[in-house]
């Protein structure tokens, strides 16, 4: 049964999709009334101290990103459904520990590891759902509604309970509490049970390590990288520059950009070959932070849209090539484009503080968006130079294979055999041309 269904010239999701449109939304709604406010609360509400506090929070980053290949792997042993449950599970007893944290403030840390953990769980294999439940045809529409929906629940969550979670943070404890227990009970109900695939584990490994090294991982670890120096520093820019005020408004821009845009462009960006979409997305990063950092307010809002487009392009297109460098394994591609992620995540946090700190040494804040600017273009044009030679091999290989040497032929056979023969030949060799050549 297809996905998706087209009535009245729009594409309206169906079944499970519809479902899990809806879970897309809920859940970050959930623990975006939470997390975001974890630093504050454990440090301002609780008293423990800032350094474990970062400690904490920085591995649960790790945890929550580069457990997507262990979740991946989970998910292939036990089926889908079963990781999705288990994932969902312990995420909810993470959020309900926050609950006693007012008498074991400790607890608090476990449900932040816990939530991070589940995450690492869920998300592979509920991607890997809806690729499989969705035609072909429309992979990156499902895929880029799913992002939409979520991106409005990471933008409302914080919103509804920035008014209570410091003077009454016990009810926006047991909403958010409440909301995965319920979820964890909908997909239990609705989603039939599923059974492992039954291949071999060291096989199905020694593939998710080999994809580490695939063009769209790679694209993914250096675009997180890049994307985490605008996502982790413009708040502080903003405050040293008396902007702080619009800090709100351009998250706002950069959400809404997101949401409307990517499902609207999202078939334009599957037939955008991997290397184009490389050059344009750091491209756009590049020029984004560098103006950020230039001609004030303007240049912040300038530089948002350009770090915005480079966004919805870059992340959606590594997604749907990870999927197509594993096309009979979707919660593996996921599992390690988000592993990519965080380590490039990671990267951009033990580089950014340092960069911020030259530069603020330099006399000027906005050296740093130069700094990290620079790198943007930089890998853009490693791209654009990786395209040109990509090319110029392919067309050297075609020339190879159009000129047939005399000393091929057999000296007995009919001159008209030689070039079919030849023909032959090339095309068999050809699969065994560059792999990187072909993403690109």
């Amino acid at each position: 049964m297809s996905g998706i269904r087209p009535s009245n010239g729009l594409l309206l999701f169906s079944g499970r999709l519809r479902f899990f449109l809806i879970s897309a939304f809920l859940l970050p709604l959930g623990s975006f009334m939470l997390l975001p406010f974890a630093v504050l609360f454990l440090h301002e509400r609780l008293g423990l101290g800032l350094a474990l506090v970062g400690l904490v929070i920085g591995v649960a980053s790790l945890v929550q990103f580069s457990g997507g290949m262990v979740g991946a792997l989970i998910s292939e042993r036990i089926g889908l459904r079963s990781t999705m449950l288990l994932g969902l599970t312990v995420r909810s007893v993470g959020f309900a520990l926050f609950l006693t944290s007012f008498v074991l403030p400790g607890t608090a840390l476990v449900g932040l590891l816990l939530a991070a953990a589940g995450d690492a769980l869920y998300t592979p294999a509920n991607k890997a759902y809806v690729v499989l439940e969705a035609p072909r045809e429309q992979r990156p529409l499902a895929l880029s509604c799913i992002n939409s929906a979520q991106n409005v629940g990471m933008a409302l969550g914080p919103l509804i309970a920035s008014v209570f979670i410091l003077r009454s943070p016990l009810p926006v404890f047991c909403v958010v509490t409440a909301v995965f227990v319920a979820m964890t009970v909908a997909h239990a109900c609705l989603l039939p049970a599923d059974k492992p695939a039954a291949a071999d584990a060291t096989a199905r490994r020694g593939v998710l390590v080999k994809a580490l090294v695939k063009p769209p991982i790679l694209a993914a670890a250096a675009g997180m990288y890049v994307y985490m120096f605008f996502q982790n520093y413009l708040a502080v820019f903003l405050a040293d520059q008396q902007l702080m005020g619009s800090y709100g408004f351009v998250l706002l821009v950069n959400t809404v950009l997101i949401i409307v845009l990517q499902p609207l462009g999202a078939s334009r960006i599957e037939r955008l070959r991997l290397g184009p979409a490389l050059v344009l997305s750091f491209g756009c990063f590049g020029v984004g932070l560098i103006m950020v950092g230039h001609a004030g307010l303007i240049g912040v809002f300038a530089g948002v849209v350009a770090v915005s487009l480079g966004e919805l392009v870059l992340f959606l297109k590594c997604d749907l090539a990870a999927l197509d460098a594993l096309p009979d394994r979707p919660a593996a591609a996921v599992g390690t484009v988000r592993m990519a992620e965080g380590l490039g995540s990671l990267a951009s946090g033990v580089a950014g503080g340092q960069l911020y700190l030259i530069a603020g040494e330099g006399g000027s804040s906005s050296g740093f968006w130069v700094i990290t600017g620079a790198q943007g273009i930089a890998i853009a044009a490693l791209a654009g130079l990786g395209m040109l030679v990509a090319s110029r091999r392919g067309v050297g290989g075609r020339a190879r294979r159009a000129v047939v040497p005399q000393s091929a032929a057999p000296q007995n056979a009919a001159p008209q055999s030689a070039v079919p023969q030849s023909a032959e030949s090339a095309g068999e060799s050809a699969p065994g041309k560059s792999e990187v050549s072909s993403q690109l």
